[in-house]
């Protein structure tokens, strides 16, 4: 099960909670400064999310119980969730707006927003490889086909994240927020 995720601007910056599914205690995660440039933020995040994603495949390949890889699952679930609520909800809608205030062309738009849904599907294909192995039970009673889909799901999320750094992350200074001077609620 995957944690909820809040996101809230501040005067000085982004603030992360999430609502533990388990438990239903809120805790506190992530705070980045506003000082910080955005794009620096969200690759620091990506350099995480791969270690993360490295050290299940290394724990899953070795294992013979998995509730640590389990562990670490939940460890990258949550990361990945405050990574996806910022892009998706301040990051991608901030360089649609600035394009549209900018006057920028319908068809550069249209790119912009279909690379966007891409993204998405990639982001529902990942989270979908993962609600399937929440156990330790599941992964055990799998192992080949769990180890074969890691495999393919850090493809597709490598895929997303070179894509995103070498493509939409370059818009960031013309469109998103120069300065990082955004305050108030995502």
């Amino acid at each position: 099960m995957r944690p909820s995720v809040f996101l809230r601007w501040i005067s000085f910056g982004a603030c992360f909670w999430y609502n533990e599914p388990e438990s239903g205690h809120l805790s506190f995660s992530v705070f980045c400064l506003m000082g910080e440039d955005m794009v620096s933020v969200l690759i620091a995040q990506h350099r995480e999310l791969r270690r993360l994603i490295g050290e299940i495949q290394r724990q899953a390949v070795l294992a013979t119980e998995y509730a640590g890889v389990i562990d670490l699952q939940v460890s990258f679930l949550k990361k990945l969730a405050g990574h996806l609520k910022l892009e998706n909800d301040f990051f991608y809608p901030k360089i649609v707006s600035g394009m549209i205030q900018r006057a920028v062309s319908k068809e550069q738009q249209e790119k912009t927003v279909g690379f966007i849904a891409k993204m998405k599907d990639i982001e529902a294909q990942v989270l979908c490889f993962f609600d399937e192995y929440q156990t330790p039970e599941s992964i055990a009673e799998r192992k080949e086909s769990y180890l074969s889909g890691l495999k393919e799901i850090i493809a597709v999320l490598m895929l997303r994240i070179e894509t995103e750094e070498e493509g939409v992350y370059m818009l960031w200074d013309f469109f998103g927020d120069p300065g990082g001077t955004t305050t108030g609620e995502a």
